[in-house]
């Protein structure tokens, strides 16, 4: 009978309880399963610390105070920290079993004592348990540590992009007052014609547009982003040289586009930040790299029905051995100094796992003004 009961918990264990996935709410329904098919037996689960018993749960609730040496006895048994126990008391049977990381189980089996074959399954029981709760466990600190690094790699992307952003201002408030300057000069000499004029409103709307969408670009960043949107990859490139413009030109590089005016429909922000990383990365490269020419080419085409963006630069820095790993955590090599590691590996889940694309890099190469160069090349799908 007792077998019986211990095989359908068994089962119990192996098929149904392994779905889920809290490590407490797995912990709470054992012990619930584990009461209800041994209803013959009381169960205690406890800790052992500093000669003191802290119960977290006692089936029923009066057994400590039925048998008042069995605290007494588990204490003087645990001190000489003994595993696997067997506490015998009027007859009654307390089987104590260690469990990994949670403290330890008793059992308990009134006026008599089973049979080896059932503690001994009892054992492999506890130690299933034990295994699978201990997997949970791991499995849930890999996922809240993946979940905070995304998060800490989202603030740093964003605080980069509103660096980028507010590092153009100075340029575009600049050109806004000469602008104003100008106007100003060449009225007060009757110097304003209709050309002059209409050049330096348009310089002055399109300096004013960029700063203003720059602005809502910093806004947009704070927000959750719950819907997609259609979009066309000029634009969103278009949107990042912008971004990057001051970057680009503080290094000299130059940014080579051959895009085709393909529509997106997807996450713009995520996408946005995610291709930010890869071009933030590309700059830190050619900005350490000894090339007199530094170029960052940017393709964009229908394949098979699927859009392919490919990123290219020629700084020349990488190993084979820094591809292979250039998309996880905490990989310095390729990254920039502030984004602490994490910017490929924030562009890959942005990719893969948000917006449901795919990303590689390989070394490639590409032509410039009828030279060829030899380069590293992201391609997202």
């Amino acid at each position: 009978m007792i077998k019986s009961h211990l095989d359908a918990l068994s089962y119990l264990l192996n098929h149904q309880l392994t779905q889920i996935s809290s490590p407490q709410e797995y912990l709470d329904d054992f012990i619930r399963v584990l009461i209800k098919q041994l209803s013959c037996f009381s169960v205690v689960l406890f800790k052992h610390n500093n000669d003191s018993l802290e119960t977290t749960l006692v089936q029923p609730k009066n057994l400590f105070n039925h048998y008042p040496y069995l605290e007494l006895r588990l204490k003087t048994a645990l001190n000489y920290s003994i595993k696997d126990n067997l506490i015998v008391l009027e007859k009654n049977y307390f089987h104590v079993f260690q469990l990994e990381n949670i403290g330890y189980i008793l059992i308990h089996s009134k006026n008599r004592k089973y049979h080896p074959s059932v503690i001994e399954l009892l054992k492999d029981i506890v130690t299933k348990f034990t295994h699978l709760y201990v997997q949970k466990i791991l499995t849930q600190k890999t996922t809240l540590t993946h979940k905070q690094l995304l998060q800490q790699a989202k603030q740093i992307t964003d605080a980069r992009i509103v660096s980028s952003i507010t590092q153009s201002f100075n340029d575009k408030t600049n050109a806004i007052n000469y602008n104003t300057t100008q106007l100003k000069i060449n009225q007060k000499y009757n110097k304003l014609d209709d050309q002059l004029f209409s050049n330096s409103i348009d310089a002055l709307y399109d300096n004013s547009d960029s700063i203003a969408r720059d602005i809502r670009m910093i806004r947009e960043l704070n927000l959750e982003e719950k819907t997609k949107n259609k979009f066309t990859i000029n634009y969103a490139i278009n949107k990042l040289e912008n971004i990057l413009q001051y970057s680009l030109d503080n290094n000299n590089i130059v940014f080579v586009k051959n895009i085709n005016d393909i529509e997106l429909h997807t996450y713009e922000i995520k996408f946005i930040e995610a291709v930010f990383n890869i071009f933030d990365t590309s700059i830190h490269a050619l900005n350490r790299s000894k090339n007199n020419l530094k170029i960052i080419r940017v393709d964009a085409y229908n394949v098979d029905n699927k859009v392919v963006l490919d990123i290219q630069h020629n700084a020349n820095l990488y190993k084979e051995e820094d591809l292979t790993s250039i998309f996880e955590p905490f990989n310095n090599t390729l990254d920039s100094s502030t984004s602490l590691g994490l910017a490929l590996y924030f562009s890959e889940n942005l990719i893969s796992k948000q917006t449901n694309g795919n990303i590689n890099v390989k070394f490639s190469n590409f032509t410039y003004e009828k030279i060829l160069y030899n380069s590293v090349k992201f391609t997202i799908e």
